[in-house]
């Protein structure tokens, strides 16, 4: 019995081995999460050629040591991750989740372990690899950056401050959908207007950081935003202060929006052979989309998530809310189903 579960093993594995049927785009998720996940976020996507898996911030010793060669696996998990780097066409994104494993911002578990993530981070990118880090893995990619390594200081200043509670993003659509991170492709496609704007609700101790003007690598802000009125940290402090001080204008919300104390949401930059896609929020915590969403691209954006089926059955409820007349619970529906496919999980099925 255990030769014949070795030999269906390898045999697994070799056949898993075998490349990727050639799509127009191979596209790869590989979320790594540890203890206490804060962020949830997933990407869903049904077509062929996709992968989303997981592995711990344990693991990264070891993925490190296959991803360079000196270990071999017949484990169907890394295999399966490991024949995007030779399948042509391929997309891979490494998505370093905000999670206990990060220690708020100031390591990955341990300096040990922080020392390897940076080594894989750094042969990820080498070997064109997207790396997307958010809030405290943010804080602990760029609190531990070493110039000597990366090849020039970090783009990426976290600053002493945190922020909690409600929270305004905005950004220009054609900025989302140049981005090279899908979620934020979907967030440009869905939008009805130019301007996106979305709230969120930030968990306690939300990092914020800033541009490093001082490095020579240009850093493409996608979107900004700032805390709404939560006199309890500086920064609410210093909204607040600055609105009263600067009373709006509320037939030109442009210059309502220049008035706040803002700061950069997510942002990307490339370095060696890929991109390092930052974000100080997590989709997850989307509570409202105060932009238009096109309906026919929410549509279109479910089915390709989570299959015709799942989007059938919005279609219906969109209908019967659409029967009511009631705009506001149209945009509340919406901005849902936004949230479920930018965090890759159904919420209120």
């Amino acid at each position: 019995m255990a030769d014949f579960v070795q030999a269906n093993n390898q045999a697994q594995a070799q056949a898993q081995v075998q490349p990727i049927p050639v799509q127009t785009t191979n596209l790869c998720v590989v979320g790594i999460i540890g203890s206490s996940i804060y962020d949830r976020s997933e990407f869903a996507n049904t077509s062929q050629g996709f992968l989303y898996t997981t592995m711990n911030y344990s693991n990264i010793p070891y993925f490190y040591d296959l991803l360079k060669g000196t270990k071999t696996t017949n484990e169907f998990k890394y295999l399966n991750i490991l024949r995007y780097f030779t399948t042509p066409n391929s997309k891979i994104f490494f998505d370093f989740k905000c999670s206990g494993d990060c220690c708020s911002g100031a390591k990955f578990t341990d300096e040990e372990l922080t020392k390897k993530t940076n080594q894989l981070i750094k042969l990820l990118l080498k070997k064109g690899a997207n790396v997307v880090v958010g809030d405290h893995s943010m804080g602990a990619l760029f609190n531990n950056w070493v110039p000597a390594h990366m090849g020039c200081s970090s783009p990426i200043e976290i600053k002493p401050e945190t922020t909690s509670g409600l929270f305004r993003m905005f950004g220009n659509k054609k900025d989302f959908i140049e981005s090279v991170h899908p979620t934020l492709n979907q967030i440009g496609d869905m939008s009805d207007n130019e301007k996106i704007q979305i709230d969120f609700s930030n968990m306690s101790g939300t990092l914020v950081y800033s541009i490093n003007k001082n490095c020579p690598i240009p850093v493409k802000v996608i979107s900004q935003g700032y805390p709404l009125f939560n006199p309890s940290n500086r920064m609410g402090r210093e909204v607040l202060e600055n609105n009263l001080a600067n009373p709006t204008n509320p037939s030109n919300p442009q210059n309502h929006e220049e008035q706040k104390n803002l700061q950069p949401v997510q942002c990307e930059f490339s370095l060696f052979s890929a991109k390092i896609i930052v974000s100080s929020t997590h989709w997850c915590n989307l509570t409202e989309v105060k932009s238009e969403i096109n309906e026919d691209k929410l549509k279109s954006q479910y089915t390709s998530a989570f299959g015709q089926n799942e989007c059938n059955r919005i279609e219906q409820e969109l209908n019967v809310i659409k029967s009511k007349g009631d705009k506001q619970e149209f945009q509340r529906y919406c901005s849902a189903r936004v949230r479920d496919i930018s965090s890759g999980s159904q919420f209120d099925k």
